[in-house]
């Protein structure tokens, strides 16, 4: 595994150098899926650092799906599917967009038909990995260490365990620093959670500044429900338009 640590003052902290080599590796390919990595102590000792360094980057990708773990056996790559494939230009025929009727969507325009979906906030589902491959095997193992317990309700802020797990992540991707109890689980989605965020921090009458075009409609639909004062402003590369 072919990786560089600079020591440099001015440059990245080591862990940062350590994980964006080590993920570069795994979606470029050149780390294969299965492979076994080297365990912590000795690719500490090949890079002449810290044990603590190398043990939090294989922590970071564990937690983000890039490496798995196999007890007595050691930490393997968890791999994709190949290579990443540089975007080829093409020719696409022009695609008429039209308004969709309500005067408030002017704000945003839902093509007919089209070759590439453009829409903001919605994954490329093409790319998600079968659940034959990965769901069953999910499936199971949650199932298998399930306690009758689990299903029941949980309290409205959602499961215990799951907050504790995204604050901890949190802590360590985006050093933010809160309890537990402060972690909220949505159910329904992103609109769930504005919704939750404009009741709690909006009045009616607030001026609210909402990019022009916006996420997608339902988020403005959602702020109009406040009583506020909803000003549109235009979004390009630069960034606002006032």
């Amino acid at each position: 595994m072919f990786v560089t640590i600079d020591r440099n003052d001015k440059l990245p902290p080591l862990t940062k150098q350590l994980y964006n080599q080590m993920r570069e590796l795994i979606m470029s390919g050149q780390l294969e899926k299965d492979k076994r990595i080297p365990s912590s102590r000795q690719l500490a000792y090949e890079l002449k650092l810290s044990r603590v360094v190398v043990v939090e980057v294989y922590e970071q990708l564990l937690a983000e799906g890039y490496l798995y773990s196999k007890s007595g056996a050691g930490t393997f790559v968890m791999g994709i599917e190949g290579p990443r494939k540089p975007c080829v230009e093409r020719e696409v025929a022009p695609v008429d967009f039209v308004p969709t009727g309500n005067p408030r969507d002017s704000l945003r325009t839902v093509p007919e038909s089209s070759i590439v979906d453009m829409r903001t906030g919605a994954p490329n589902l093409s790319i998600f990995p079968p659940l034959d491959k990965w769901g069953g095997k999910i499936y199971r193992d949650i199932c298998h260490s399930l306690v009758p317990e689990r299903l029941d309700y949980y309290k409205s802020q959602g499961s215990y365990e799951l907050r504790h797990q995204i604050l901890a992540y949190l802590k360590r991707t985006r050093g933010v620093i809160a309890d537990t109890e402060q972690v909220v689980i949505t159910t329904g989605g992103a609109a769930q959670g504005f919704t939750l965020i404009a009741r709690t921090i909006i009045s009616a009458g607030d001026d609210v500044v909402l990019e022009d075009p916006p996420i997608n409609n339902d988020i403005y639909e959602m702020l109009a429900t406040t009583g506020a004062r909803i000003h549109s402003v235009k979004v390009d590369d630069e960034g606002g338009s006032w």
